[in-house]
């Protein structure tokens, strides 16, 4: 497995990708690339371009599980998968509180992009029920309604 990216780099820049063909070619093992997938253009350029044997999908995948099957999810699906993933989470904790606080760096990846998820983000610490979260998510969905109107 090779990430483009050191760990003094940690998010900053871009991944960089130009020595996966060098390497590929001189291994005689299996060569795994990771690193700024994000969407199937990624996916698509780590495995036909680098030639890359398999892809790990790590933050391109967080709140947005569509990325393994290039859909692109309207915010009612978003937000229907986002609960379902909440409850999971309640059930698999030991109390409601702790999975939603599991939850909430999911919840910033499910509304990236979605006009009025800034406003939910600056609130999620008081954040701390299903109800309450299903009650940001239902604003969300207003401000949008309201805004495509």
């Amino acid at each position: 497995m090779i990430h483009g990216r050191t760990r003094e780099e940690f998010y900053k820049g871009i991944a960089r990708r130009d020595f996966f063909p060098n390497i590929k070619e001189k291994s005689k093992i299996l060569i795994g690339g990771s690193g700024d997938i994000f969407e199937k253009e990624d996916i698509d350029y780590y495995l036909n371009e680098i030639k890359t044997d398999f892809i790990i999908i790590a933050r391109g995948a967080i709140g947005n599980p569509w990325i393994f099957e290039n859909k692109i999810p309207n915010i009612h699906e978003k937000f229907e998968l986002c609960l379902k993933h909440l409850d999971s989470l309640i059930l698999d904790s030991k109390n409601e509180k702790n999975g939603v606080d599991r939850f909430k760096k999911f919840l910033v990846g499910y509304t990236k992009g979605i006009k009025g998820s800034k406003e939910l983000r600056s609130n999620l610490s008081k954040l701390s029920s299903f109800k309450e979260v299903k009650s940001h998510l239902n604003d969300i969905l207003t401000i949008n309604e309201l805004h495509n109107l």
